[in-house]
């Protein structure tokens, strides 16, 4: 199943753990250059890459979600489809695309 989705070590987070994907993504969300690190070419070099995976993995886990959310949404049965949109929250997860 993984395979369907782009970098989907960003994905398995929902199925695996029942977390927030986003939450784990912010933990590597690359830091500010410091004062030392801006003199290094190197150093500044490899921020900016580390930036752009940052923000390149971001936009891939947004496309990635809804696929998930239709994925797991066909995989339930009519009854339990049912059962799920009686839910108070129903709606604002179904339009976020929310599988938790």
């Amino acid at each position: 199943m993984l395979r369907d989705f782009d970098n989907p070590r960003d994905i398995v987070i929902v199925i695996r753990d029942l977390e927030e994907p986003v939450t784990e993504l912010l933990k590597i969300n690359p830091s500010k250059l410091t004062t030392e690190e801006v003199t290094g070419v190197i150093l500044v070099a490899m921020k900016t890459e580390e930036g752009k995976d940052y923000v390149k993995r971001s936009h891939t886990l947004q496309n990635n979600l809804p696929k998930l959310y239709g994925l797991m949404w066909g995989q339930c049965t009519p009854g339990l489809q049912s059962e799920l949109q009686g839910d108070l929250s129903y709606k604002e997860k179904s339009k976020d695309y929310d599988c938790l």
